[in-house]
């Protein structure tokens, strides 16, 4: 991949819809399963984006005062999309985290691989949380 194939994460102005911060996924499109915004999670936003078909991972920034910082994401293989979990959690599930979820901890990095409470049985997978 070039470097200039590249997605990035942009955050716009509302009112004059100018980037205000961008961020690079290191990921070229080709490569994209889905992006996801959440509000909140002890940020403004958290912004997740899952790539990779043969490896998939999940990359995670946090929007604060304009600016786009990478923030912790849970161990390959633990899910590709997240949902709001706590005051500074996320869940994190599908993919290949398949019938569990998983709590991330964006404060301090904390993941917790099966939320026994959210757990679906054997041989579902879990394609959203609302």
């Amino acid at each position: 991949m070039r470097a200039d194939q590249s997605v990035e994460v942009l955050t716009l102005d509302g009112a004059t819809l100018r980037p205000r911060a961008s961020a690079s996924i290191g990921r070229g499109p080709d490569e994209i399963l889905q992006g996801t915004v959440v509000p909140g999670a002890g940020h403004e936003a958290v912004v997740a984006v899952s790539a990779g078909y043969d490896r998939p991972s999940l990359s995670l920034w946090a929007l604060d005062g304009g600016r786009l910082v990478a923030a912790p994401a849970p161990p390959a293989g633990r899910g590709l999309a997240i949902a709001p979990a706590g005051p500074t959690e996320v869940y994190v599930y599908g993919g290949p985290a398949r019938n569990t979820v998983g709590r991330l901890d964006l404060a301090s990095g904390r993941f917790t691989a099966d939320v026994p409470d959210l757990r679906a049985p054997a041989g579902t997978w879990i394609v959203g949380l609302a």
